[in-house]
């Protein structure tokens, strides 16, 4: 089983402060990139969300692809794994959107448009 824990470094003294990781609820995704949310205070990595001031896990996502390992939406109430987006106040899946398949997902400053490219 492929081992994915975050960990967290102050870059300012170069401690860590923290590590996120439960080995029986990684996701294992090939493409993992672990991204926190547009105030810091959540981080999504392998399909696991974790608070980042307790250090706890609080959902697992399910996984549906095994590449692409999700993003937060800018106005912080969803998560895009892959083609499915999942709504953060309830974990449950809101939508599929089979054109995102694979994409790499970014976003415009202001949050109206998402672009998303292979």
């Amino acid at each position: 089983m492929c081992r994915i824990n975050t960990q967290i470094y102050d870059i300012a003294t170069g401690e860590r402060i923290a590590r996120l990781y439960d080995e029986s609820k990684t996701n294992s995704y090939l493409q993992n990139q672990a991204t926190f949310n547009c105030t810091d205070d959540l981080v999504l990595n392998d399909g696991v969300l974790w608070d980042v001031n307790s250090h706890k896990l609080i959902h697992k996502f399910d996984k549906f692809n095994p590449y692409v390992s999700g993003v937060f939406h800018p106005l912080g109430l969803e998560v895009i794994i892959n083609s499915e987006i999942w709504d953060l106040r309830t974990f449950k899946l809101l939508h599929t959107v089979p054109a995102l398949n694979q994409c790499q997902i970014r976003f415009t400053n202001d949050s109206t448009v998402m672009y998303g490219g292979k």
